[in-house]
């Protein structure tokens, strides 16, 4: 043997120096305490600390305090082995990141040229990263296949049944134990197996498959499931199949009794429509576009608001309806509404919310009656209540007129015929009961023109014809005739109404009615103060028009005669002549028009006359 030398032993020092220096692996020494005495290898490389930052402190404070406990218990057991393999742990490195290591220990306290525990550590962060990557990734795919909402079946290249999911139970009503070792098309009725197996076969030769089964239960129940199956790899070459199946029952359930009630929206003559939760039409039936004179491609998109509703379309009922969805109530009610034409059709609607699982309203179904006939009729049965009303009301004056103003100049007509049948023709007395009678025939007269002409203004009420009228033209006229009354007394009418205000109404009957106002107003005036009468008037030919009539003449008592003002032969000022004619035809002609006519007055203030013309137009206009 050689002997070792100085020279020799510097060379062998130097030689064990290189290797460790140029190892992959950190290599250390520990004394008792547990502090460094040597660091070499890939320190600097692996951690990025050099010998000098490390040698004297304990390598328990760059430790993971979760491994420090595992750490401190190996290094104890290390005094009583020779060499022990460490659990993976980490430790900081210098840039402040974990590194995990694995390592070993050898005892060498009792070499005297070491004296301490030798640490051999490499860093296997990228392994262990890996595996843990790997490790989540199984995991994920096992929960996947686990708790996929769809029925998950594993087939070998034999047909038999070599895993299965938890929804593959539930959805047979067995447990997955009891399926796997069976045949797949034990689970398939007989009708169905060739199918299911030219599948099957499809798929082992690579290819997806996509299919529908109707597939029996635990009870006997049949399932409506549709399929994806895919070939299974391993090393590249098909090993088994896998079937996914989406339970497509309810859904099957859903659409057949979608199709049964399209069937029967489709057939039904009552209009049928489906919106949104935005009232959005979503689908309409052939009879909707029937009744409404608009397609299916025109309705859908549109809100119903703007489909259907018109300007005499009601907006109280329509405020109603929306209060009504937007708390989710089913509605039931009648509308107006307008044909795609123009045309008005009368609704008797049923409003019923579509919901979800959770109660949330998606949308809403209603149905469609044409009610138009029926609402025409019920318009004409209150148009004719009204004109019996009117005829009753009208039987009753004329009973008062016969009762009242007829009887007295008739028996007075009686008793001075039979005065004038005693007398002597020569004598005063029979020329002074002449003229008496000459009078009391002229009263008949009178009232009996009255009656004509009441008879004959109510004669009318249906067939009147209207025309286009400037009313500025009208008042002018009633002012004018008027005017030597009205510069007599100093009176004033103050005209208000636009010069091309045109409304359509009957030009004779519109005259009588300012005239008879302006006329009565100059008769009634107050002797307190000159007469200030304001004429006004809004509207037009297709809105229709209000017309305000006042005065302040000496008013009336509303209170006391209310009820009484336009009644016939009504008079409220005895001092004053008259007959009580005027505002009785005011109202006859007001009427006829198809207008209403309010009046408001307060005594010694003056009087005050609101008429309301609706719009009324020719027929073809």
């Amino acid at each position: 043997m050689e002997k070792l030398t100085s020279t020799n032993k510097a060379r062998t020092d130097l030689f064990y120096l290189s290797l460790i220096g140029n190892s992959l692996d950190i290599v250390s020494v520990l004394d008792l305490n547990g502090l460094y005495t040597y660091v070499g290898g890939n320190m600097f490389l692996s951690l990025g600390y050099t010998a000098e930052e490390l040698l004297g402190t304990s390598p328990y404070a760059l430790m993971h305090p979760e491994d420090l406990e595992i750490a401190r218990e190996k290094l104890g057991d290390i005094l009583h082995h020779k060499t022990l393999e460490s659990p993976n742990f980490r430790f900081k490195a210098k840039d402040g990141s974990w590194r995990w290591m694995e390592s070993r220990l050898t005892n060498m306290l009792d070499n005297e040229y070491v004296r301490g525990i030798v640490i051999n550590a490499r860093d296997i962060t990228a392994q262990v990263e890996a595996q843990t990557k790997e490790k989540e990734t199984k995991a994920y795919f096992h929960s996947l296949f686990t708790h996929h909402p769809d029925a998950i079946f594993t087939l070998d290249k034999q047909g038999l049944i070599v895993e299965a999911n938890q929804r593959a139970s539930t959805l047979l009503r067995d447990s997955a134990l009891d399926i796997v070792g069976t045949h797949f098309l034990q689970l398939v009725p007989a009708d169905q197996k060739a199918k299911a197996l030219n599948a099957f076969n499809g798929v082992l030769a690579g290819q997806v498959e996509l299919f529908e089964l109707i597939l029996r239960t635990g009870t006997k129940d049949q399932l409506i499931l549709s399929i994806t199956g895919g070939p299974v790899f391993k090393n590249e070459k098909v090993t088994g199949v896998q079937f996914i199946s989406h339970d497509i029952t309810e859904k099957e359930r859903i659409k057949e009794q979608v199709e049964l009630q399209s069937l029967l929206a489709t057939v039904t003559v009552n209009g049928v429509l489906i919106t949104n939760k935005e009232r959005r039409v979503q689908w309409v039936n052939d009879s909707f576009c029937r009744l409404t004179g608009y397609t299916l491609e025109e309705a859908v998109g549109q809100k119903v608001s703007e489909l259907l509703h018109g300007p005499a379309t009601d907006a109280r009922t329509v405020n109603a309806i929306r209060q009504k969805m937007e708390r989710g109530e089913a509605i039931t009610t009648e509308i107006l509404n307008l044909k795609k034409n123009g045309e008005e059709i009368w609704f008797s609607m049923e409003i019923i919310p579509i919901r979800d699982k959770a109660g949330e309203v998606t949308g809403y179904v209603s149905t469609q009656t044409d009610i138009t006939d029926k609402k025409r009729t019920e318009s004409e049965l209150l148009q004719l209540t009204k004109e019996l009303y009117r005829h009753n009301r009208n039987l009753q004056q004329f009973t008062y007129i016969v009762s009242h103003n007829l009887r007295a100049p008739v028996a007075n007509a009686v008793g001075l015929s039979n005065l004038l049948l005693e007398q002597d023709h020569s004598t005063g007395v029979f020329q002074k009961t002449l003229s008496h009678l000459n009078i009391t025939v002229k009263q008949l007269d009178s009232i009996l023109q009255d009656l004509n002409m009441i008879l004959s203004v109510q004669d009318q009420h249906h067939t009147v014809e209207k025309e286009p009228v400037l009313l500025a033209e009208v008042c002018q006229q009633a002012i004018s005739i008027l005017q030597d009354a009205l510069q007599e007394c100093a009176g004033q009418v103050h005209l208000q109404v636009q010069e091309d205000l045109v409304i359509h109404t009957k030009r004779a009957y519109l005259y009588s009615i300012l005239y008879n106002l302006l006329s009565n107003a100059i008769k009634y005036r107050s002797p307190n103060r000159p007469l200030e009468v304001t004429l006004k008037a809004f509207g037009g030919e297709l809105q229709g028009a209000v017309i305000y009539f006042s005065d302040n003449g000496l008013g009336m008592d509303l209170d006391r005669v209310g009820s009484q003002v336009f009644k016939l032969y009504k008079r409220f000022h005895r001092n004053i002549e008259g007959k009580g004619m005027g505002l009785f035809l005011v109202k006859s002609h007001v009427e006829v028009l198809g207008g209403d006519i309010k009046v408001s007055s307060k005594v010694d203030k003056g009087t005050s006359f609101t008429i309301f013309l609706k719009p009324d137009h020719p027929q073809g206009e």
